[in-house]
């Protein structure tokens, strides 16, 4: 079972500033937990997918990583970025030493 909560940044300034990415508050992010209270990952902001755009707009086809942007749908492939960070918290809670002994196997 996943439980969602949601806090409002302007109601929660506290909660934004544990958040900050790279000393910046950013929307979205997402703090993963284990069922019982420990931080399995965080995830947000921008993600993979569209840094690579960004980066292939702000310095054109000469951009200096080597990865090619496939150029096809941002909000398809930021949605693949999310869908694959929660299914790698899943196999990482899956695979919890800590975990499969707390419910034996």
């Amino acid at each position: 079972m996943i439980q969602v909560r949601y806090l409002d940044r302007d109601e929660h300034p506290d909660a934004q500033r544990e958040l900050q990415i790279n000393g910046g508050n950013r929307v979205p992010v997402v703090v993963f937990f284990s069922e019982d209270g420990y931080e399995v990952a965080r995830f947000g902001e921008r993600t993979l997918s569209k840094y690579r755009r960004m980066m292939r707009d702000q310095t054109g086809a000469a951009w200096p990583t080597g990865i090619l942007d496939k150029g096809e749908s941002l909000l398809a492939d930021v949605t693949q970025d999310w869908l694959n960070e929660f299914e790698r918290v899943q196999w990482i809670l899956r695979l919890s030493p800590r975990l499969r002994q707390l419910h034996g196997d």
